[in-house]
């Protein structure tokens, strides 16, 4: 998942999903929906992440990206 498109010559900042058996995922996709990750791009399962928005209620663009480019 990541939030809007960075400023020019930003650089987005990476975030780790945390244990996906614990409260990181949800706390994510929390913090990710109020806006409090700015354009960062959120590391994980996209299966946890999709079940962590679930779990919260939310409705979030949770991809696979294959490449950096």
């Amino acid at each position: 998942m990541t939030s809007p498109t960075p400023p020019a010559g930003a650089r987005p900042i990476l975030v780790t999903q945390g244990d996906p058996c614990g409260i990181g995922p949800e706390c994510i996709v929390k913090a990710f929906a109020r806006g409090r990750l700015g354009a960062a791009v959120v590391i994980g399962d996209v299966g946890v992440l999709r079940r962590a928005c679930a779990a919260a209620g939310l409705v979030l663009p949770v991809a696979t990206i294959d490449s950096v480019a």
